[in-house]
C-alpha cells in the first residue's frame, strides 16, 4: 500500500448572496461566488522524479512468490501514475422574480463564468519525454469564459399548469486560442434552448403531463485543451473547435391518485444526443496524421417508467418503481475510434450499438417505518439487469465492431437498510444509528475489465480478464501461463477485487447534539 497512489482532493468554496424584495411579489437575488478543486494523485505525495523503479523493472528480483512462477505480482517499485489538477471558477449569477401579473410568475437571469484549468497527468513519472518527466505527458493551462441567460414563465389557468421558457448558452475556448484552430470561424459557441413543460387534470384523480426541453453540455475542458502545448506526449489532440453536446428530451405522463395516500405514475420517455465526441485523423502543421477530438457521435434512450407511491401515514411510507429503457449510440467511449486508427478493428462503427450504461430492466423499493421523535429504519432494495460487454478472444488483433456490447453480464441487486434510535440523556439529544449496505453480499460486477499497466506479462493475449470471462463465465480476472510444463498456457485466476463493488459493510455509530 505504500507504494501505490492515493487521491488528496480538496475544495474551497466562497459565496456571497444579495437578496432585494423589490416589492411584495417580486424579488431580486445575486450570487458571486468562487470554487477551487484541487486534485493531487501520487505516490506519498512525492515529485515525479522520486518515484522509485523504472518500467519494466517492478518484477525484476521479485521478492514473493518467485518472479518465474508468478509474473502477476510487482513487489517493490512505485505505481507510475501521477496527475495534478487544479480548476477555478469565478462565478456572478442575477435572477429576477415576479408575480406582477395575475396567474403568472416570471422568471429571468443572466450568469458569467470564468475558469482556469490547469492539468498536468503523467505515467511512468521517473521517465522522460520531450526532456520533461513522463514517459507519456498531459500538461496545459487554460482559460475561458462562458455565459448564460433565460426567461421563463408559469402559467396557472384553471387546473392547467404551463411552463414555458428559452436559456440561451455560450461559450469560448478562450483568447489563448489562435483562430487559425477554430477551423468553423467562431470564436463563441452559442445555443438557443427551448423548453415546454404542461401539466392539465383530466379529473379530480388524474393529471396528465408533457415535457419537452433541450439541454446544452459544454465538452469536457481535456477534449477541448488536451495536447495544445509541445510537451504533451499523449496519443489524441484536443480540438478547441469542439460544439457543445445537446440533448433533446421528450416525456409524457399521467398521474392517478388511488386514494388519499396511493398515488401511481406511468410515462414513457425519450431523448437524442447530438454531438457527441469521437476521434478522427487529420494533418497537422508538419503534414503528419493526428488524432483529433471532435462532434461526429449520435446516441439515444427511449423507455417507460412505472411507479406507485405511499405517503407517510399510520408511521409508514413506500415506493415502487419500474424502469424499462433502451439506450443506443455510435460508441461508448470518444477513443473507440482509435482501436481502427491503431489498426485493432475491422472498421469503424456504422450503427447504433447497446451503449455501456444501456441497462434495460430496473426496479426500486424504498420502505420506511417510524415513529417520529423515538426511532425509524429504512428499507432500499434495488435490482437491474445485466449491463452489455463486449466479448474478447485470444490474440484477436482485429475484432468485429459488430459484437460491440453483443452480450450481457449478469444482473446486480443491492439492499441497504439503516436505522436509529433517539434518546434524551442528561438533557441532550442523543442518536443510536446502523447503516448496512449490500446486507444480502451480492457479488456484483463493478468494472469486468481492469488494466494491467505497468505489467509486460499480462495481456499478451488481448484484454485477458475480458477473454477469461467470455470462456470461462467467471469474474475477478485470469492471466495465462503454462504451469505444469505441457506448452498450453492455462489460466491463473487472481481474484482481483477491483472487479466487483465493495461487500457486505455495516456501520454502526452514536451522535450527541448540544
Amino acid at each position: 500500500p505504500d507504494h501505490m497512489t492515493t487521491t488528496d482532493d480538496r475544495f474551497q468554496q466562497f459565496t456571497a448572496v444579495w437578496t432585494n424584495q423589490v416589492s411584495d411579489k417580486s424579488v431580486w437575488t445575486t450570487r458571486v461566488s468562487s470554487l477551487n478543486f484541487n486534485t493531487l494523485v501520487s505516490v506519498g505525495q512525492k515529485a515525479p522524479w522520486e518515484y522509485d523503479t523504472q518500467s519494466p523493472f517492478y518484477w525484476s528480483g521479485n521478492t514473493v512468490y518467485g518472479s518465474e512462477n508468478n509474473p502477476y505480482y510487482a513487489t517493490h517499485g512505485d505505481y507510475p501514475r501521477y496527475t495534478q489538477r487544479e480548476t477555478n471558477v469565478y462565478n456572478v449569477k442575477t435572477d429576477f422574480s415576479t408575480r406582477r401579473w395575475k396567474q403568472h410568475t416570471w422568471k429571468t437571469g443572466i450568469e458569467a463564468k470564468y475558469n482556469r484549468v490547469q492539468n498536468l497527468s503523467l505515467t511512468q513519472p521517473n521517465s522522460e519525454s520531450n526532456g520533461l518527466p513522463g514517459g507519456t505527458r498531459s500538461d496545459f493551462v487554460n482559460y475561458n469564459p462562458e455565459g448564460a441567460a433565460y426567461l421563463q414563465d408559469r402559467w396557472e389557468f384553471e387546473g392547467l399548469v404551463l411552463n414555458a421558457g428559452v436559456r440561451y448558452d455560450l461559450f469560448s475556448p478562450g483568447d489563448q486560442i489562435q483562430s487559425i484552430y477554430l477551423t468553423s470561424g467562431k470564436r463563441y459557441k452559442a445555443q438557443f434552448s427551448p423548453r415546454l413543460g404542461i401539466a392539465y387534470p383530466v379529473s379530480d384523480r388524474d393529471v396528465l403531463s408533457f415535457h419537452y426541453g433541450w439541454t446544452y453540455q459544454t465538452p469536457t475542458r481535456t477534449y477541448i485543451f488536451e495536447n495544445r502545448d509541445v510537451s504533451s506526449t499523449v496519443n489524441v489532440k484536443g480540438n478547441p473547435d469542439l460544439e457543445p453536446e445537446t440533448n433533446i428530451a421528450y416525456q409524457a405522463g399521467v398521474q392517478h391518485l388511488f386514494s388519499r395516500d396511493i398515488s401511481g405514475t406511468f410515462s414513457v420517455f425519450f431523448k437524442d444526443i447530438y454531438g457527441l465526441i469521437t476521434v478522427r485523423q487529420e494533418r497537422d502543421d508538419n503534414g503528419n496524421l493526428v488524432n483529433v477530438y471532435y462532434n461526429g457521435d449520435y446516441a439515444s434512450a427511449r423507455g417507460f417508467e412505472a411507479s406507485l407511491s405511499k405517503a407517510f401515514s399510520h408511521k409508514f411510507s413506500a415506493d415502487v418503481s419500474y424502469t424499462y429503457s433502451i439506450a443506443t449510440g455510435v460508441a461508448s467511449d470518444p477513443n473507440s475510434a482509435l482501436q481502427f486508427f491503431n489498426g485493432g478493428r475491422l472498421y469503424l462503427p456504422i450503427s447504433e450499438q447497446p451503449l455501456d450504461w444501456d441497462q434495460r430492466n430496473t426496479v426500486n423499493i424504498n420502505a420506511t417505518v417510524r415513529d417520529p421523535g423515538k426511532w425509524g429504519f429504512r428499507l432500499l432494495w434495488s435490482y437491474g439487469s445485466g449491463f452489455p460487454f463486449t466479448p474478447a478472444f485470444r490474440n484477436d488483433r482485429r475484432p468485429d465492431p459488430v459484437l460491440s456490447n453483443s452480450r450481457r453480464l449478469p444482473s446486480e441487486s443491492r439492499l441497504t437498510i439503516d436505522g436509529d434510535k433517539f434518546y434524551r440523556v442528561w438533557g441532550q439529544n442523543v442518536t443510536l444509528f446502523v447503516d448496512a449496505r449490500n446486507v444480502l453480499n451480492s457479488k456484483n460486477i463493478s468494472n469486468l475489465s481492469q488494466g494491467a499497466f505497468p505489467n509486460p506479462y499480462v495481456n499478451a493475449a488481448g484484454d485477458d480478464y475480458t477473454i477469461y470471462y467470455t470462456e470461462t463465465g467467471r469474474a475477478g480476472g485470469a492471466y495465462l501461463q503454462d504451469i505444469n510444463g505441457d506448452n498450453i498456457l492455462d489460466w491463473v485466476p487472481v481474484h482481483d477485487p477491483r472487479v466487483f463493488e465493495e461487500g457486505r459493510a455495516v456501520r454502526m455509530g452514536i451522535s450527541v447534539t448540544f
